[in-house]
């Protein structure tokens, strides 16, 4: 999974208009059960894969967004997961997020739930330079009908560069 296939996707922007800041993608064992943590892939705004621990924004950023990218995922990112046994998980849609500012106080709040429609969910929280916020993002089992479980993901961490480093 350390592939950095790229593709253009047919539309870029969030059900709001916006280009996120990285899309997350539900991914599984192919034919596979699904698992108590969700396993994700994230990618920029370029669709350029990104470490779960390497997601990083701007110190001048308030806010970061993450779009479920799962109906945009291109046919060459499919085929690369295909190859190394795993697929996109169709069977799963965004349901809530959950956001701690990590090693400092601040006054944000932890949840967050996201709008638009399955598949294509995008969330947005709010982030302070030269902070990191550790995100745990729920997916809902079945992607429609009656909720059967909630799957968390493992702790991806955001991090806003501070205005030093990052030319801002």
């Amino acid at each position: 999974m350390t592939s950095n296939s790229t593709s253009a996707s047919a539309s870029s922007l969030d059900p709001s208009g916006t280009v996120p800041d990285f899309y997350v993608v539900p991914i599984r064992r192919i034919g596979g059960s699904d698992d108590s943590v969700e396993q994700c892939l994230y990618y920029d705004s370029k669709w350029n894969r990104v470490d779960a621990d390497s997601l990083e924004v701007s110190a001048s950023q308030a806010f970061v967004t993450l779009m479920e990218g799962t109906n945009r995922v291109s046919k060459e990112i499919q085929q690369a997961l295909k190859m190394i046994g795993w697929e996109v998980n169709t069977q799963v849609t965004l349901f809530n997020a959950t956001a701690k500012t990590l090693h400092r106080d601040c006054n944000l709040p932890p949840n967050y739930f996201p709008s638009g429609s399955a598949g294509e969910a995008s969330v947005v929280f709010p982030i302070m330079s030269n902070t990191c916020r550790g995100v745990i993002l729920v997916f809902r089992f079945p992607i429609e009908g009656l909720v059967q479980s909630l799957i968390a993901t493992a702790d991806p961490e955001i991090k806003a560069g501070s205005s030093s480093t990052d030319g801002a």
